[in-house]
C-alpha cells in the first residue's frame, strides 16, 4: 500500500495522485460526515471518547461559521494545477478553525485547487510519511502538482502567528492548564479571522508563482 501512495524519485517526492483522487473525499463530503458524527452523538478516529463527541459539536459549529464568512475577493492564477491532500479528524480544534479557510483560499485560485479529504487514524501510510516534527500533527496539507504528483510544499498543523502567539502565551502563563490554553487559542482563532493562514497560504503559492 505504502508504495502506492509515495515514491521518490531522485530527489522529488511524489504522491500517486490517482491513489488520492480515488480515496480522498471532497470538503462537501467531509463536511457532511462531522455532520452525520454529531447527529450520531460519536466522530472520527480509533479514540471515540466523550471529550472528542463533545469537541466535534464545538467543531460544527465552527466550521459553519468560517463556511459563511466572506472571503475579500482576490484570485491567484496559478502556473500548474495543483492538488491538495489534507490529513484530518472530526475532533480536531485546529482543523475545524483552519480547514474552511482553505477552501475559500482554493476557491480563489485559478486554475481552482484540487482537494482531497482523509482522516487521519485510517490512513497511517499516508500521515506516516508528513510527520511535523516526528509527530502526526493535524490539519496536514501535502500540496502537489496534480499532473504527475510531485510533492511542492506541506502546511501544518497550526498557521506560523497562531504558533508563535500560542508559545508566547504558555510562556507568559506556565501554570496554565491544557483546557484554559485551549479555550484562548481558539479565541484568537477567531480573533484573527483567517488572517494568520491566508498568510501561510500566500507564501506558499508566492513560491509557485
Amino acid at each position: 500500500m505504502l508504495a502506492k501512495i509515495i515514491k521518490k524519485m531522485s530527489d522529488k517526492l511524489q504522491v500517486d495522485k490517482d491513489w488520492i483522487a480515488l480515496n480522498g473525499i471532497s470538503y462537501a463530503e467531509y463536511y457532511q460526515k462531522i455532520q452525520n458524527f454529531v447527529s450520531k452523538m460519536t466522530t472520527s478516529g480509533h479514540d471515540v471518547t466523550a471529550e472528542r463527541i463533545e469537541i466535534t459539536k464545538l467543531n460544527l459549529h465552527r466550521m459553519k461559521r468560517i463556511n459563511e464568512a466572506q472571503l475579500e475577493s482576490l484570485k491567484y492564477e496559478l502556473p500548474i494545477t495543483i492538488g491538495v491532500a489534507i490529513l484530518t479528524e472530526a475532533w480536531c480544534g485546529d482543523s475545524a478553525q483552519n480547514i474552511p479557510w482553505l477552501e475559500h483560499f482554493f476557491n480563489s485560485c485559478y486554475p481552482k485547487m484540487q482537494s482531497y479529504y482523509f482522516f487521519r487514524d485510517d490512513n497511517p501510510e499516508l500521515m506516516n510519511q508528513f510527520l511535523t516534527n516526528g509527530s502526526r500533527s493535524i490539519p496536514k496539507c501535502i500540496f502537489y502538482n496534480l499532473s504527475n504528483g510531485q510533492v511542492l510544499d506541506t502546511w501544518g498543523a497550526r498557521p506560523e502567528k497562531i504558533k508563535i502567539w500560542l508559545t508566547n502565551f504558555r510562556t507568559q502563563n506556565p501554570e496554565i492548564s491544557k483546557h484554559e490554553w485551549e479555550i484562548a487559542l481558539h479565541k484568537y482563532y477567531t480573533q484573527n479571522k483567517g488572517a494568520a493562514i491566508m498568510n501561510d497560504l500566500n507564501k506558499i503559492i508566492g513560491g509557485l508563482i
